[in-house]
This record gives C-alpha cells, sequence and structure tokens, in this order.
C-alpha cells in the first residue's frame, strides 16, 4: 500500500477524489481506496500532530512507500511544484534526503519547524540551528516534513520516500482560503499520480548501502540514529554524483569516541551540502 500525507483537508481533497477513496471507520482521518491499494492520512499541522498521526497509522497499515505533498512557504521568491530533495528540521537541527527519482519536477530543499513562517527564519528557528546552517541554502518552509521523514524513517527505507511541495506564499497567509490550498494542490496530482505509479511498479533501482557502509559506520562510532543518517547522506550523495568515499576517507581517521564521530559526521553533512 502507497500511503500519502497531508497536513489539512483542503489539501488532501483532490488526491482523495482521484483515488476516489473513502473514510475509514475507527481510524482518525484516514482515506483508503476501494482495492485497499492507496491510503491518506490527513496529518494535522505542526511537527507534532504529523509525527503522532503518521506514527499511529503505520503500526496498523501494511505501508510500502509514502508520498508526503502539500503547501509551503517560499523563502526566495519561487513558485512552483517541487520535489524536494533536502529537509532540515529546524527543532532538532537534523538533516534528512528523501529519495530522488528521475522526474522533470523541479528540486527544493525544505526548513520544517514548529512556528508559522513570517518573513524572518532567525526568529523562529533555535539560535543552534541558525548557526549550523547555511539557511540562505533553503529554499521552502513547512512545518509537518521533517516529523513525517523521521517517523516514517523507522520502517522504511530512504527509497520508499518522497516528498512534493507547492509554493502557497511568502510567509503571509492570512488571504489564503481552503478553496485556494486545494486548488493549488489540484495542479500537483499528475505528478503524485506519477510518482505513486512508479513507486507501485517497482521501475526505480532501489538504493543499496555500498559494502563500505559498515567500516564507515565502525570508523565513527554511529549510533543505529547515526547509521540511518549516515546511510541518508551517502544515498543523497551517490544520487548528487559525488565523490563521498573520498571525502570520508579524508575525514573519518582516528576517531576515538562517538561524540567526535557526530562531529565528523556533521561535517561530513556540510560537506556535501556546499
Amino acid at each position: 500500500m502507497i500511503l500519502f500525507t497531508a497536513a489539512l483537508y483542503a489539501e488532501a481533497v483532490p488526491v482523495i477524489e482521484a483515488y476516489g477513496m473513502k473514510k475509514q471507520e475507527g481510524f482518525h482521518n484516514l482515506y483508503i481506496d476501494e482495492e485497499g491499494r492507496h491510503a491518506l492520512l490527513i496529518t494535522g499541522s505542526g511537527m507534532l500532530s504529523s509525527y503522532a498521526a503518521v506514527s499511529s497509522c503505520l503500526e496498523h497499515l501494511d505501508v510500502s512507500g509514502l508520498i508526503c505533498f502539500g503547501t509551503a512557504a517560499s523563502l526566495h521568491g519561487k513558485t512552483c511544484i517541487f520535489r524536494i530533495n533536502r529537509i532540515l528540521d529546524g527543532a532538532d537541527n537534523r538533516v534528512f534526503y528523501p529519495d530522488q527519482p528521475d522526474a522533470s519536477v523541479p528540486e527544493a530543499s525544505l526548513i520544517t519547524g514548529n512556528l508559522i513562517y513570517t518573513g524572518n527564519l532567525q526568529d523562529i528557528l533555535p539560535g543552534k540551528v541558525c548557526m549550523e546552517n547555511d539557511l540562505s541554502s533553503y529554499d521552502l518552509y513547512d512545518m509537518e516534513s521533517a516529523a513525517v521523514y523521521s517517523i516514517a524513517r523507522r520502517k522504511l527505507s530512504t527509497h520508499a520516500m518522497q516528498f512534493y511541495r507547492v509554493v502557497s506564499d511568502e510567509g503571509i497567509t492570512d488571504a489564503l482560503t481552503s478553496v485556494d490550498l486545494t486548488d493549488l494542490v489540484r495542479t500537483m496530482v499528475p505528478v503524485l499520480k506519477q510518482a505513486c505509479d512508479e513507486m507501485e511498479e517497482n521501475t526505480l533501482q532501489k538504493w543499496k548501502e555500498p559494502a563500505e557502509f559498515s567500516m564507515y559506520a565502525e570508523r565513527l562510532h554511529c549510533s543505529e540514529t547515526m547509521k540511518h543518517e549516515l546511510s541518508d547522506l551517502i544515498h543523497y550523495a551517490d544520487n548528487a554524483g559525488l565523490d563521498w568515499k573520498n571525502l570520508l576517507n579524508e575525514m573519518a581517521g582516528d576517531i576515538p569516541d562517538r561524540q567526535q564521530g557526530k562531529e565528523v559526521l556533521h561535517a561530513f553533512r556540510s560537506r556535501l551540502c556546499e
């Protein structure tokens, strides 16, 4: 089953209609099509709500892939439908790398935060996040993607998760109505259906961790969480055609403990995103 997630009902309507989904009894805000192949979960707005909703849903459904979609604020005036290639968790200062299938949809990077974006990231993100990340390199802002990714990553591998956003505003949302949100997401439906079809047909080769992965994870004294991040970073580098092996060989020499391993992992992430 492919699981779609959206924050708001107004965003979910076009996909519910496209697949003829019906609301499920006994599940909060869950819709499933007649064949039981596609489901849609309305998570609610915000990181905590999204995390809890997706966690509960994945416990009850046999999900093989996830497509998270919805609207986002533009940080630099870009207006388009985007597939997300990098997500900064503005609460925990972590970076995630969703799957990047070959597609004509433009890519964008995204920040997820706990507060509504009103025009200045420094006003709504923790100081550590602002200091340790080049915020100007990010294109969009929302309040759900990082939470959806972080909980879904416990069950699904990176190649089975895709994120799409359409720009709705630049941080001023008072003028947006539910009808506006529905109309915006309706333009995404062909993109979302194509992504779903490809995921179902498994036409995209599944990415496998390289043979050297265990060696690098051991060098960095990786915890399970660090292993997930290292795997995501290498996957991202492979897709981007970056020479991550030489970079890791250069950076991951004699590392005495996990704390220094975390610092090297953070530096590795920064180098890849330059």
